[in-house]
């Protein structure tokens, strides 16, 4: 019932690349992508900080982007999201500051199961291609 409701999503498959690799500081046993995304699932089941990084925007911000009023993608945050905020709040906001990392390489098999296991986020337009076409 708000007038204004704002999502931020991620890239699904940027989203669970990021989120493993992430989380490979924190659990010993993820090893390496592969063996995470064929055990995805029971990864979410099992450990409370990768469901946090890894589940899909639909699990955290339900499977319609429209009941949003603005939907941008995490990488527009500082170009479109920090602008209409500043506008609505009359101050300005702080860029946001992303966590640095070195490059990250997958491979195409890689993409395709990560694809796969993020396939909710796809069916349900979170993802760049089907918003824009939204807004």
């Amino acid at each position: 019932e708000c007038e204004i409701r704002i999502a931020v999503y991620r890239d699904p498959i940027d989203k669970i690349i990021a989120g493993f690799y992430y989380c490979q500081r924190m659990y010993a046993d993820l090893k390496d992508l592969d063996s995470f995304l064929d055990n995805y699932k029971e990864y979410l089941r099992v450990y409370n900080y990768i469901r946090i990084h890894c589940r899909t925007n639909t699990a955290m911000l339900g499977p319609d982007p429209s009941i949003y009023t603005h939907v941008w993608n995490m990488n527009d945050i500082d170009s479109k999201l920090l602008p209409f905020l500043e506008q609505l709040g009359g101050k300005k906001i702080q860029k946001t500051r992303l966590r640095e990392h070195e490059s990250r390489t997958i491979t195409e098999s890689q993409k395709v199961k990560a694809k796969e296991v993020m396939a909710i986020d796809y069916q349900n337009g979170w993802c760049k291609e089907l918003i824009s076409r939204k807004i």
